[in-house]
């Protein structure tokens, strides 16, 4: 689940969720939602086109051919180190 407008408070995190869960049924996307801090298990942001976090993203990046990651790298336009 990936969450935008996100916001921490009290040892939560809240914010949108911006894709439909695959599989937890009980959200629905574009609904406010809270998640405690221990259920979160990868994280990311991007600031002025750079990827910080995304360890997901960067090791199923890094599994890619040389051709997929060019082609990864031109269609997401984030800079991943």
């Amino acid at each position: 689940m990936w969450l935008t407008d996100v916001q921490y408070k009290n040892g939560k995190y809240s914010g949108i969720l911006d894709n439909e869960p695959e599989y937890i049924t009980e959200y629905k996307i574009g609904e406010k939602i809270e998640v405690d801090n221990s259920k979160i298990s990868d994280w990311m942001y991007i600031e002025n086109g750079k990827l910080f976090g995304g360890y997901t993203m960067k090791l199923l990046r890094a599994r890619m051919t040389e051709a997929e990651r060019e082609q990864f790298d031109a269609e997401s336009g984030m800079q991943i180190d």
